[in-house]
């Protein structure tokens, strides 16, 4: 029995076959299927490997013409393999075909080996620069004026970044993070956090609650675990999210999470 409130209720797909090309409508369709079961996000994860889509980003623009209401998000990008202007001019496209229902999740990149592969391998000292650094990037390209940059990994001067995204600001920023150092980062980079089902967001919201700020997460795992959680420490009542996990080749994969749209916070 779910005993807690959600502020809202996501699907996120985990995928085990990446390279099956009949996977990629399946999802947009799943997508269509949740804005009409009454969900309120659909994550698309972008992993090389098992897990997600090696391209999230044209995946959420099919979704986004497929779809009217829900929100449209990454869960999560790797940021390394990508350049910053480019993820920036991407997610404003996206934002636009969705009438500014994007929300950008991004993170440090988990899979090194791939990273290496790209010619793209960054030691263990520069990845949480070389992130703030992208951060930081993406913010200014979503602004009006041209950017101007110059950092240890990247450096620009006033370079016109188009198109500006519809929502002022750009998109929200989530960031998926495990660790204490990572839970910290998020909030003085001021991002939304992504978190495994259970995780305790207290050192995210202390940090935050420091800077004056709210803070914001969202908990990802199967319907079961995130009806289970306890609440995260540090949060109020109705400011998390829950982003349930499904297996999109199921015979109903959105049966499992139906239930936890009735903890929804209002």
């Amino acid at each position: 029995m779910t005993t807690r409130r959600w502020r809202r209720v996501g699907v996120r797909p985990v995928v085990h076959s990446g390279n099956d090309p009949a996977l990629l409508p399946r999802l947009v369709e799943l997508a269509r299927l949740a804005e009409e079961r009454g969900f309120d996000l659909f994550a698309v994860p972008e992993r090389l490997g098992d897990g997600g889509v090696p391209a999230a980003l044209p995946v959420c623009a099919a979704i986004a013409a497929a779809t009217t209401r829900i929100a449209i998000a990454t869960a999560v990008l790797p940021l390394a393999l990508h350049h910053p202007l480019r993820v920036a001019e991407d997610a404003a496209t996206v934002d636009g075909l969705s009438d500014g229902r994007f929300e950008l999740g991004i993170g440090l990149g988990a899979e090194r080996g791939v990273q290496a592969g790209f010619g793209l391998e960054v030691g263990a000292g520069a990845r949480g620069k070389r992130f703030e650094e992208a951060v930081t990037i993406l913010r200014a390209a979503f602004n009006d004026a041209p950017l101007r940059f110059a950092g240890e990994h990247f450096s620009f001067a006033d370079t016109d970044v188009h198109p500006k995204p519809q929502r002022p600001g750009g998109p929200p920023l989530w960031v998926g993070a495990r660790t204490v150092a990572g839970l910290r980062r998020a909030a003085e980079l001021e991002l939304g956090v992504l978190l495994e089902a259970g995780c305790d967001a207290t050192p995210y919201y202390q940090a935050c609650a420091a800077r004056g700020r709210q803070g914001q997460s969202a908990h990802t795992g199967e319907a079961a675990q995130l009806s289970r959680s306890a609440k995260p420490g540090g949060g109020g009542g109705g400011d998390c999210d829950a982003w349930v996990v499904i297996n999109p080749t199921a015979a109903d994969p959105l049966a499992a999470a139906v239930p936890l749209l009735d903890a929804r916070s209002g």
